[in-house]
C-alpha cells in the first residue's frame, strides 16, 4: 500500500478492551498504508494533541458512574479546563468510538464527551461517533464502526 502518512490511535481502557481495539485498528491501518501507532492516552501529553499529524482516533471506555478510566484522567482534566481556547485543536482531525454498557445510567458518557469536547475545541470530526455496548455485542459494534 502507498504511504498515507501518520495515524495516531489513543485509548482509554480499564479492562483492556479499548486497548485491544486500538491494536486491531493499528494493524489494519498499517496494512492500508498508514504509519499508525497506538498509544495509551497517558503516553501523549494533552498539550501536544494540537500538533498530532494525520487522523487521530480516540477509543474511550467509560468507567464506573460515567467517569474517565484511570489512564484518561489527566487528558479529561486538560480538555475540560474552561480556559482552553475554542480553536486550540483546529489542526486536529479525529474520530471517536466509545465503549460502554447500557446497564449503566451514564452509558458511554466518555465517548460522547470526547466527541463533543474535541469539536468544541475546534477539531474536525472525520467520522460519526461510534458507541459500543458491552451489554450487547461490543465487538460487532466496533466492526461496523471502523
Amino acid at each position: 500500500a502507498a504511504g498515507r502518512g501518520p495515524m495516531t490511535i489513543l485509548f482509554g481502557s480499564q479492562t483492556g478492551t479499548a486497548e485491544g481495539f486500538a491494536t486491531t485498528l493499528m494493524r489494519e491501518a498499517r496494512v492500508r498504508g498508514y504509519a499508525a501507532r497506538a498509544l495509551d492516552l497517558e503516553e501523549l501529553p494533552p498539550e501536544e494533541l494540537g500538533g498530532v499529524e494525520g487522523p487521530c482516533v480516540f477509543l474511550l471506555a467509560t468507567h464506573g458512574e460515567g467517569d474517565p478510566t484511570d489512564n484518561t484522567v489527566a487528558f479529561h482534566r486538560w480538555a475540560s479546563d474552561a480556559s482552553r481556547e475554542p480553536g486550540c485543536l483546529a489542526a486536529l482531525q479525529y474520530a471517536a468510538f466509545g465503549l460502554g454498557n447500557t446497564q449503566y445510567e451514564h452509558y458511554n458518557s466518555m465517548g460522547k464527551w470526547v466527541d463533543a469536547r474535541l469539536s468544541a475545541l475546534g477539531a474536525r470530526r472525520l467520522a460519526p461517533l461510534g458507541l459500543g455496548d458491552d451489554d450487547g455485542d461490543i465487538d460487532a459494534d466496533f466492526e461496523s464502526w471502523r
